[in-house]
């Protein structure tokens, strides 16, 4: 059991205390927490993104853009999809024009995301890595040209790779942008933690609010041995693609909601629910664990009667910061396959704690074999005295 789940009854009265944000949406005040589900909509080195849109896999079975779409309608949810808008220099205006107005028109929300290597320098990916004016130039051309396409005001943001800093939290500000959702703790690229910005909680950055991605605690337990080597502490992500069981989704759901976090951010790519071809003319195949995954996280919202909600409903929400409240990074334990644990353990691990770690692995799978390989004996020896 995780350290922040209480049972059945601990999760009815985390409801009955019903956090409400001091803001309106739509007129209803929002009890929570409340969900907001976030998608990354851009192309990968060997899924181009219009091939993403409305992809089948095999035995034509829908696992591309649309099918989150649907698998989001069918639940009651509506997404916030962060449209690449620079990769129109690839694949036409044309393009990515009707993905925002085929996403707009399944009722989804349409924000801004920036890789700006598609348009500008290839060889310069992260937004920190531009000037205060460069990035300037970056965004406005983004809003300008997403405002084009969907006739509606673009107010929310999230940088590829998690690569803001304050330079572009400042040319959010300029272009009109109110909310942005660019931090997530603990990441390499994520400037925005050298602001010292909650790690779960939203909150501003002069003009802007900050949304940061949710995150959590894994604690990962090799499932072999249990409790008898120390877990591996990292943090993780409410993503389909790395949350590694739909148990660990209905954890992490529940644990997230005993913290009294006032929204959870759930994570996604346009590519999320397909398999990582190696190739461009490699067979689409769906992945089956983030199907189930993100399936899993979206009933345990609908089960705990949360309430989802767009960056753009929460951008025009007043008062959303919690003031008082207390930033907490939840914790969960899962158990890993021992040789995953091994491997990470080890890469965290100094020179000489690697060499104990080690000889620890070895020495315990060598008793392991020799209990295995006494019992096999044993079961022979007594299986020949009874011929």
């Amino acid at each position: 059991m995780n350290r922040f789940m209480r049972g059945a009854s601990a999760g009815l009265f985390a409801l009955a205390g019903q956090f409400t944000l001091a803001g309106q949406f739509s007129g209803v005040a929002l009890a929570g927490p409340a969900v907001i589900v976030t998608i990354d909509v851009e192309s990968t080195a060997s899924l181009p993104l219009p091939n993403q849109v409305d992809a089948s896999c095999e035995e034509k079975v829908p696992c591309g853009l649309m099918h989150i779409v649907d698998m989001l309608k069918e639940r009651g949810f509506a997404g916030t999809f962060f449209l690449n808008v620079y990769e129109y220099k690839a694949w036409g205006a044309s393009n990515l024009r009707n993905i925002a107005l085929k996403l707009q028109a399944a009722g989804q929300d349409v924000g801004l995301h920036t890789h700006p290597q598609w348009a500008y320098d290839p060889a310069r990916p992260d937004m920190y890595s531009y000037s205060a004016g460069d990035q300037n130039r970056i965004i406005a051309d983004g809003v300008r040209l997403l405002k084009a396409w969907t006739g509606l005001p673009v107010v929310a943001h999230r940088a590829g790779d998690y690569s803001a800093n304050k330079d572009t939290v400042e040319a959010l500000t300029r272009n009109g942008i109110v909310l942005d959702s660019s931090l997530f703790r603990g990441h390499p690229h994520s400037k925005l933690d050298a602001l010292a910005l909650p790690s779960n909680l939203p909150s501003k950055i002069g003009q802007v609010v900050e949304v940061p991605v949710t995150v959590y605690k894994r604690y990962e337990h090799p499932s072999l041995f249990g409790s008898l080597a120390p877990p591996f502490i990292a943090i993780g992500k409410v993503d389909v693609n790395s949350i590694q069981s739909e148990a660990e989704a209905r954890a992490a759901v529940d644990a997230l909601i005993d913290a009294d976090l006032p929204i959870i951010v759930v994570f996604l790519h346009s590519f999320s629910l397909i398999e990582a071809p190696l190739e461009t003319n490699y067979a689409l195949r769906s992945n089956t664990l983030a199907i189930g995954v993100f399936g899993a996280l979206l009933d345990e919202a609908s089960k705990r009667h949360l309430r989802g909600t767009t960056a753009r409903e929460l951008a025009s929400a007043k008062n959303i910061i919690s003031d008082g409240r207390r930033d907490v990074i939840p914790e969960v334990d899962i158990m890993v396959p021992v040789l995953e644990y091994s491997v990470r353990a080890l890469r965290a691990q100094s020179a000489a704690t690697k060499l104990g770690i080690g000889c620890s692995m070895l020495l315990l799978g060598l008793g392991m074999s020799s209990v295995f390989f006494a019992i096999r004996r044993r079961r022979a020896l007594r299986a020949a005295s009874n011929r």
